[in-house]
């Protein structure tokens, strides 16, 4: 999508619904630490209780919801997981490139009223939000024009961007229940001490727009580069929320991450260069590197990693894991190395993605193996896991699946007093009572008779009419609004014929979007034949038509023989 539409898009829903100001998140008063905290002993906390509970990465619930405003996306996130049992959801606080930087930077009030609206929502349905701030890293260094490097460098831009933009973010809701924990970011690990002197590889993507190379080493940054800036942006959470959970968003530990760090810590600083190694690390050393790259006042350790080749010949399951130079250990062994690391620094492991199978998803065992890797979760005494799914939340096919194994796991651990929701979410102070939101059931609101209404599809199928008649035709509670859009989230009013794909959003008087339906126009209905006129079907008349046009020739036929026959009876008279 271009910047411009999607800034377009924003405006529009804006000017639609009027700007307005939510509510506050802050609750002065209360001394309820919200969320999850970690005990001096490096065991995970919520409500003052030790908490076990698998989540879902839902990548797409504040990301899509900016690109396309009309439909919203989290609203039906969180039902899902709240369905199936699913404490909290790892969401990003940002988009990917560094347009939307641009675009918070152009109208950041903006941008938080939607982000407040998936914050008010996780509230309302009883989920937790891990916020992870800003997702990938080379968006920060582009939207401020420097290199990736610059992360390493306290006074540079890049640093202060990124503590400004969290300074906001954190602030804004760290009074919120749904707020359960902090992220600084996504995977950053896994392009720290790669270089290439050539300056043709570890680049990815090379020649996106918002990601420009200047062909030097400074487009590369370091371990220790990257350690500087987890530290930095932490203590910046740190300053306005000192107790919840900070994670540093760590992909997998790679194996030769030690020597990986060695090797950049031994650059050529003329040219910010290096030759990368590749030894294996020992055991201890991959404990070394967890500890390394989860400064204080970090306190979450993170990993990920997939569990199925990734376009592999052949396709396969990953279960087992050559690591520490060891040889090959299982999935249960490697997962204990990570908890192991944490409890060495008091921190918690944190399974920030499982269960991304890759391109095994539509093996037939596939459900099979998920089972296991939660139970391989639970053997390693992981507190805290959330599987990967990329975009919406959904409980079709594998995902279903998936979703019912957790629900399970979880259902076990609140058996268990190990995952006290009810206790943490009954423990929240009540807020003001909102004005009454319309609704299709309790009449709030009401379209008119000759209007249907799918409320699982919200959709409205209406006769063919312009935007008044169909404003006409609406009961709104004193202080709601409508809206009426098109594709485009264009406002439309006046006497234009509406078509279908045409969106209506009802909006509260404190400025909550509370509903929004696409609508379908019905094909005009035939004119009526008048009574005692044949009705013949299209069979029928298409029979009619053959006959007749057959009947036709060989009358035409008949009709020349004759002809010809007279002609030449007269020839042979006149002789």
């Amino acid at each position: 999508m271009s910047m411009k539409r999607f800034i377009s898009l924003l405006l529009a829903l804006f000017v639609a619904v009027s700007l307005f100001t939510f509510p506050s998140f802050a609750d002065e008063d209360s001394d309820v630490k919200y969320g999850l905290t970690v005990s001096e002993n490096g065991r995970l906390m919520l409500n003052d209780k030790e908490f076990y509970g698998l989540g879902e990465c839902v990548f797409g619930s504040f990301v899509n919801f900016l690109e396309n405003p009309i439909e919203q996306v989290f609203v039906e996130d969180f039902k899902i997981l709240k369905q199936y049992n699913i404490p909290f959801a790892r969401i990003p606080f940002s988009g990917y490139a560094a347009n939307y930087y641009d675009t918070f930077d152009t109208d950041p009030d903006m941008v938080l009223t939607f982000l407040d609206m998936v914050v008010k929502e996780a509230e309302k349905q009883n989920i937790g939000i891990i916020a992870s701030l800003m997702w990938w890293d080379p968006a920060l260094s582009a939207h401020v024009g420097e290199q990736r490097s610059a992360m390493g460098d306290v006074n540079s831009k890049t640093t202060a961007y990124a503590k400004e933009y969290v300074a906001t973010i954190v602030q804004r809701y760290k009074d919120s229940p749904a707020i359960w924990g902090w992220e600084i970011g996504n995977e950053y690990n896994l392009t720290a001490d790669l270089c290439d002197k050539n300056f043709e590889n570890y680049l990815w993507p090379n020649g996106i727009p918002s990601m420009p190379i200047k062909g030097d080493g400074y487009d590369y940054y370091t371990s220790a580069e990257l350690r500087v800036f987890y530290e930095e942006i932490a203590k910046e959470i740190r300053k306005y929320d000192d107790y919840r959970i900070i994670s540093n968003g760590n992909g997998e530990m790679r194996g030769a991450a030690k020597a990986m760090h060695e090797a950049s810590e031994a650059m050529d600083t003329d040219t910010h260069t290096w030759t990368i190694r590749w030894t294996e690390q020992t055991r201890e050393e991959f404990y070394e590197m967890n500890e390394y790259y989860a400064p204080d006042p970090i306190d979450a350790m993170c990993f990920h990693f997939q569990h199925g080749t990734n376009g592999g010949d052949p396709e396969a399951y990953l279960l087992e894991h050559k690591v520490f130079r060891e040889g090959t250990i299982s999935l249960t062994d490697y997962l204990k190395a990570y908890v192991e690391a944490a409890r060495l620094q008091n921190k918690v492991a944190y399974f920030g993605e499982f269960g991304d199978f890759i391109d095994m998803e539509d093996a037939p065992d596939c459900a099979e193996k998920f089972q296991y890797v939660v139970d391989c979760i639970a053997e390693a005494d992981i507190q805290l896991a959330s599987a990967w799914h990329f975009q919406q939340a959904t409980d079709k096919g594998i995902h279903g699946e998936k979703l019912k194994i957790m629900s399970a796991s979880n259902l076990k651990f609140q058996e268990k007093g190990l995952q006290d929701i009810s206790a943490y979410w009954s423990s929240v102070k009540a807020e003001p009572t909102p004005t009454k939101a319309p609704s299709l059931t309790d009449e709030s609101y009401a379209f008119a008779d000759t209007i249907e209404v799918n409320k699982t599809a919200k959709t409205i199928k209406i006769d063919p009419m312009t935007v008044q008649e169909l404003f006409d035709s609406l009961t709104l509670a004193d202080g709601f609004t409508a809206s009426i859009s098109d594709r485009s989230g264009a406002d439309v009013s006046g006497e234009k014929a509406l078509e279908s794909g045409f969106y209506i959003t009802i909006t509260a008087p404190e400025g909550t979007v509370y509903s929004s339906f696409r609508f379908i126009v019905n094909e005009p209905t035939p004119t009526p034949l008048p009574e005692n006129t044949l009705n013949l079907s299209d069979e029928v008349r298409i029979a009619i038509f053959i006959i007749a046009v057959v009947g036709v020739s060989i009358g035409v036929i008949i009709t020349s023989i004759m002809l010809n026959k007279r002609s030449r009876e007269r020839r042979d008279g006149l002789r």
